[in-house]
């Protein structure tokens, strides 16, 4: 079984990221009990350009630790 612990020793120079919608307060509870931190919320889109797309959705990007710019717009790029 994989582990917070186990992502921070096999890769510590690495940021442990999480991306969860805004109102799934479930999940951002878990994320909160792992003790990582809110970085960013938002929207990575304006409005929805197909019937699949969530972009326009509110998202949470938690991390371990401060992420760089081009680490959090990567991120946030992911929808």
């Amino acid at each position: 079984m994989l582990s917070l612990p186990s992502a921070r020793a096999a890769r510590p120079e690495a940021p442990v990221t999480a991306r969860v919608l805004a109102a799934n307060t479930a999940s951002v509870r878990v994320l909160e009990r792992l003790d990582l931190e809110l970085v960013w919320r938002g929207a990575s889109g304006s409005a929805p350009t197909s019937p699949d797309d969530t972009t326009h959705l509110e998202r949470l990007i938690f991390a371990d630790r401060a992420l760089d710019d081009d680490t959090l717009d990567a991120v946030i790029a992911l929808g």
